[in-house]
């Protein structure tokens, strides 16, 4: 208990104040309490800075590691939707206008002046830089600021891989007296009357390249084309196009034929061999193990329909080849 010196009252120990007189109490109870408290926040304060300091340095250290770094300026022609930053994240490309000039500019220099461009490409490593332009009513693939080959009527690089994986040859497809062909490293293969969107495609090791064409007047008009030759033709392939193993050495899609009643087959076709038949297959998905060992697909039934049941009839097959 704490004794008021002032009156002589006993006092709980915690009280501040004589609950008879009023004067302020003090002991050494409350003092020792106030130690305590002191004790306790200097001893948070020695296990928090540290945390804190920690926080603050990699905090520090994060962002001098992603801290923004001048590239190269954006011209004031710049046109939207049009900049490209490289794989490595060190370079930029973007198309430009002046007055009726389009123009690319890679780095912050500009390139040579055209009618129309196209979106710049990257290659994989990040060193070269490849885009389609027109002059007149031909079209160039420029490499590295240089116009490679001759104008073509079509320089096609939407959706597909320009540059091979190894980043030192570039494929395209191109379009010249209506007729479609790819373009290899400067090298124009056989002409068709089409090229698959999507394609050419590198394989992985860059050594091959492959596509699909196709002709209009013809049965078995979609031919898949393997370093320039072609390796199978069928009435159609599958949207899904090309799988090329890890390894680059096989080969798998899903192709459509024919059969004798008009109807048509569906087939996965691997190493050139036509590995299994339905009459009817949907959504199949072709996969290879990463060694390219092994090779699974996957496929959803047609659901049966509510009249006819689960298969078409030979009338329903040949009125679908209209």
């Amino acid at each position: 208990m704490l004794r008021c010196s002032e009156c002589g009252v006993e006092n709980e120990n915690d009280a501040t104040f004589c609950s008879n007189c009023g004067k302020e109490l003090t002991s050494s109870y409350r003092r020792k309490k106030r130690l305590k408290i002191s004790l306790i926040f200097l001893l948070l304060l020695i296990i928090i800075l540290p945390i804190i300091a920690y926080i603050f340095l990699s905090n520090n250290r994060l962002f001098e590691n992603r801290s923004e770094k001048f590239i190269a300026g954006i011209e004031p022609s710049f046109m939207e939707k049009s900049l490209v930053v490289s794989p490595d994240k060190k370079r930029v490309a973007y198309a430009a206008k002046a007055g009726y000039k389009i123009f690319v500019v890679v780095d912050g220099k500009e390139e040579a002046k055209y009618e129309d461009v196209s979106l710049p490409v990257f290659s994989p490593d990040s060193k070269h830089v490849v885009y389609s332009a027109r002059e007149g009513n031909k079209w160039f693939a420029v490499v590295d600021s240089k116009v490679e080959g001759k104008g073509y009527d079509i320089v096609s690089f939407t959706d597909i891989p320009v540059f091979s994986p190894d980043s030192k040859m570039v494929a395209y497809a191109a379009q010249d007296d209506n007729k479609w062909f790819a373009v290899v490293d400067g090298r124009e293969a056989v002409r068709f009357d089409g090229i698959y969107k999507g394609t050419p495609i590198f394989t992985p090791d860059s050594k091959h390249v492959s596509y699909i064409a196709f002709e209009k007047n013809k049965l078995n008009s979609r031919s898949v084309i393997w370093d320039g030759k072609e390796i199978g033709s069928y009435i159609d392939i599958g949207t899904s196009a090309l799988f090329i193993s890890p390894d680059s050495q096989r080969l798998a899609y899903i192709a459509f034929k024919e059969d004798k009643n008009h109807c048509k087959v569906t087939y996965i076709v691997l190493d050139g061999k036509e590995v299994d038949e339905k009459a009817e297959r949907f959504g199949a998905k072709l996969y290879f193990s990463p060694d390219s060992k092994r090779f699974a697909y996957t496929t959803q039934e047609p659901t049966p329909h509510p009249l006819k049941g689960p298969f078409f009839s030979e009338v329903d097959c040949e009125s679908s080849f209209v």
